[in-house]
């Protein structure tokens, strides 16, 4: 995907694998916002990610990373339109604020705190609206059945 020869065009991705029987989550980023993670106790950790955007240099290399989750431990991927999205005075809503309010909802159902956050985020752009698409995917590692 050579940027030049798509009128300066380029796009973020990140591609994870989930390994269901050990709970580690793999991953590269290619220039996308790192996921969320909200662990079952409410703590939340943003993890770090590298990679250049797709379209920047041809034949770039990405680097794989690691999150080892647990029973009871969520996270969240979502596109850029959440913390890039505006209110009236042009102030963005943020990561931080995004986190803050998971966080805050981690004892809500997961499909409640989903809900909940891109509710937030509809509320802060007001009238207009969010102006980027805005995406959100949060995944639970259940508890064994007991």
């Amino acid at each position: 995907f050579p940027m030049e020869e798509q009128n300066g065009l380029s796009f973020t991705m990140l591609y994870g694998v989930l390994d269901l029987q050990t709970f580690e989550y793999r991953y590269i980023s290619a220039g996308h916002d790192p996921i969320i993670v909200i662990t079952e106790s409410g703590q939340s950790y943003v993890p770090k990610v590298s990679g250049l955007t797709i379209g920047w240099v041809e034949d770039a290399q990405f680097k794989e990373h690691r999150v080892q989750l647990s029973p009871g431990d969520r996270f969240y991927l979502y596109s850029d339109g959440i913390p890039e999205a505006m209110n009236s005075e042009l102030n963005q809503f943020t990561r931080d604020r995004a986190v803050d309010h998971l966080v805050v909802s981690h004892r809500d159902s997961l499909e409640q705190s989903v809900k909940e956050l891109a509710s937030r985020v509809e509320d802060w752009c007001g009238r207009r609206g969010p102006l980027d698409d805005v995406s959100l995917l949060g995944v639970e590692i259940r508890k064994p059945s007991q």
